[in-house]
């Protein structure tokens, strides 16, 4: 069974400073700076969990078991800060 389809979360503003991706959280106006992985899970959107993990384990040569891990922390960061929505949202 397929992961639900993670996707920004709507008004969310996006910076790319190229080594590091700063975010804007439009109701509170708080800023949230994203590292190198979470970066390229953000900039991946829309995709499943799945397409994230792939996406993690080619852009750093991560084996499968670091890249969920690294994948599963920035989405739950990334759903408690209101910056990202899944499937049933």
């Amino acid at each position: 069974m397929m992961s639900p389809l993670y996707c920004s979360a709507d008004g969310v503003l996006c910076t790319d400073l190229e080594s590091e991706l700063v975010l804007i959280e439009p109701d509170s106006g708080q800023t949230f700076r994203l590292n190198r992985a979470a970066r390229c899970v953000w900039l991946a959107l829309p995709a499943t969990r799945e397409t994230l993990v792939a996406a993690l384990r080619t852009a750093f040569a991560l084996s499968q078991a670091g890249a969920e891990t690294d994948v599963d922390q920035a989405l739950r960061n990334l759903q408690a800060a209101g910056l990202l929505k899944s499937g049933g949202d």
